[in-house]
């Protein structure tokens, strides 16, 4: 069962929601279709708490969301769900870094 730290928990309720990556669990070698289902499923569970679909991935298992904290309670206890990761957005290098 995926963790959700309790850190990313505090997050989603101070802010009403928390943006994170969610990957689902399908068999190895899944296609489009198979992964698109276990999207739809994930999505089902959630209908009845609060949070907002990001976007689904074609090729791969993954769903980006803003979930509340009840969406985070929701996926952190389903069968569907191997990680929940929060999705932080890289930031740029500073002009000249790395020369």
């Amino acid at each position: 069962m995926p963790g959700v730290t309790p850190e990313l928990l505090a997050k989603a309720r101070e802010q009403g929601g928390v943006r994170v990556i969610v990957r689902l669990r399908v068999p190895e070698g899944a296609d489009a279709r198979a992964i698109s289902a276990a999207q739809d499923a994930v999505l089902a569970e959630l209908a009845a708490v609060p949070h907002r679909l990001g976007r689904r991935y074609t090729s791969v298992p993954f769903l980006s969301l803003v979930a509340s904290e009840a969406a985070l309670q929701t996926l952190a206890v389903s069968p569907r769900v191997v990680s929940i990761s929060e999705d932080t957005a890289l930031q740029p290098l500073p002009s000249g870094a790395g020369h």
